[in-house]
């Protein structure tokens, strides 16, 4: 019950024949979750998830539905979906790294990648503008110092500016962050929503199974075609697998 206080919090009704504002609709299914009436709270968020395709608490609730009707690897899905439109917003993290830890799974062989990890840890968590504005502030203070140093030079017996250095060493860094988020951003993504699925060599269920993938892993969008979507585990191997088994982080099918 951890999990509901968000949405427990929020308060609404929701309007008959018409599609439920998401406030409303967050407040109406939580209380029908609350009484294990998932059909209801479920189709109360989808409603809602219409009209808005971005509110991060619908996405957060469903998911909330979805892991109490026993569908993990899709819970997941939604609640990545939801840190991803609200980067802030951490219930969805913290949901996701709970989900998962509780999982029956095996891993896919992969090799380490240093450019994931720094998704996990450093990315993923910040904001898009929390990079930005951390690149204009510190260009204005390194600058500033800059300026500041070259007023009060005294000939050419002046100390090296340590600290305009410093801050123009951490402006690049946080600029190389922001551009690392926006390329980030432009990868696609889902979630293996099943138990297993086995990726095939070909978009056709006669072709050879290359490998197995597990509810909760998240795998990189490489393309889709007729009904079957290629995807790549991060380090690992490319296969496809039916677009029924994934849960994509842009909406995509």
């Amino acid at each position: 019950m951890a999990l509901l206080g968000l949405g427990a919090a929020l308060a609404g009704v929701a309007l008959a024949g018409t599609p439920p504002e998401p406030d409303a609709a967050l407040a109406a299914a939580v209380e029908a979750l609350q009484k294990n009436r998932l059909d209801e709270a479920r189709g109360l968020l989808q409603a809602a998830l219409k009209a808005r395709p971005d509110c991060a608490s619908c996405l957060y609730d469903l998911g909330l539905v979805e892991h109490r009707d026993g569908h993990a690897g899709l819970a997941i899905g939604l609640w990545r979906k939801a840190a991803a439109a609200a980067p802030g917003y951490q219930a969805p993290r913290r949901a996701v790294s709970w989900a998962f830890a509780k999982l029956e799974r095996q891993d896919v062989a992969h090799e380490l990648d240093l450019s994931e990890t720094v998704r996990d840890y450093v990315l993923e968590p910040v904001g898009a503008w929390a990079f930005e504005l951390s690149s204009v502030v510190l260009l204005f203070a390194a600058a500033w110092r800059a300026i500041d140093w070259l007023a009060a030079r005294k000939g050419d017996d002046r100390p090296v500016p340590w600290g305009a250095i410093g801050l123009a060493a951490a402006f690049l860094v946080c600029l190389g962050l922001t551009a690392a988020k926006w390329i980030d951003r432009a990868v696609p993504r889902a979630t293996i929503a099943p138990q297993k699925v086995p990726a095939l060599s070909a978009p056709d269920p006669g072709s050879a199974p290359l490998f197995d993938l597990y509810e909760g892993l998240e795998v990189i969008v490489r393309q889709s075609k007729g009904g079957w979507t290629q995807v790549s585990y991060p380090g690992g191997s490319t296969g496809w697998v039916p677009n029924s088994a994934i849960v994509r982080m842009d909406g995509g099918s």
